[in-house]
């Protein structure tokens, strides 16, 4: 039996040696990312139906008069007597907007103005549904406002709350169609590089409403519900997916 022969390096080679065997370990090492890399582009989305719990009524408080103050006058007495009515009902959040003043003209003669509008808008919110309609008729019967428009929709802390029970059920839609694509590539793990919380939304049925000439009483609504919306965008890495063979053509 010969004996093993055994060589020792030279100590100017060593470090050299070493280095070839790092990279040659780095070049087995699964691929974590840049060359080489399977990166998902996936978004996923949420929807939930919500009841609404918040009512939004507009009013318009409204006068013609020959003389521009005279109408003036008269719209500040009817949003003055609104507001001191609903000073009393803590629940109704109320703001005036749109105060506005158009020269009525004549027909064949537009250089000549035959009276002043004035105009401006009552603004009411609220979550006491029932007490914000009759408010809404008292307003129209003892005021002479009018209805512009009633709406609903969903408050900031109930769309606060479902939005962020929705996010998690988007981000798990993404890693379900993320974990799809990897098995179909032999992947074996995934990583997330990027997330973006990338559309909010929300859409509802309003209903119509007009006042006919004569009546004054509170409104009959349904205040139905709001369809809210998520979706979330997002980056995802697959490693260890086999090298996969292309045949010739």
């Amino acid at each position: 039996m010969s004996a093993a022969t055994v060589r020792i390096l030279p100590r100017s080679l060593i470090p050299a040696v070493g280095g070839l065997i790092l990279a040659v370990a780095a070049a087995m090492t699964p691929a974590s990312g840049g060359e080489g890399a399977t990166v998902f582009k996936l978004s996923g989305t949420a929807e939930r139906q919500v009841e609404n719990d918040r009512m939004i009524a507009t009013l318009v408080a409204e006068a013609r008069e020959p003389e521009a103050r005279d109408a003036a006058a008269r719209v500040n007495r009817m949003m003055e007597g609104a507001l001191a009515m609903l000073e009393e009902f803590e629940e109704i959040d109320s703001r005036t907007m749109d105060y506005s003043t158009r020269a009525i003209q004549e027909r064949n003669d537009r250089s000549r103005i035959t009276a002043w509008q004035v105009r401006q808008s009552l603004e009411l919110r609220g979550g006491d549904f029932d007490s914000l309609a009759e408010r809404v008729g008292e307003l129209q019967q003892e005021h002479d406002l009018t209805v512009s428009g009633i709406r609903f929709g969903v408050s900031a802390d109930l769309r606060r709350e479902v939005r962020r029970e929705m996010i998690d059920e988007a981000v798990i839609d993404m890693k379900d169609e993320a974990r799809a694509m990897a098995r179909s590539i032999g992947a074996s793990h995934l990583r997330p590089l990027e997330m973006e919380l990338t559309h909010e939304g929300s859409r509802a049925p309003q209903p119509m409403m007009a006042r006919a000439e004569g009546v004054s009483s509170a409104p009959a609504l349904e205040a139905g519900e709001s369809t809210l919306t998520v979706r979330v965008d997002g980056r995802i890495q697959a490693l260890g997916a086999d090298t996969l063979r292309v045949s010739p053509r």
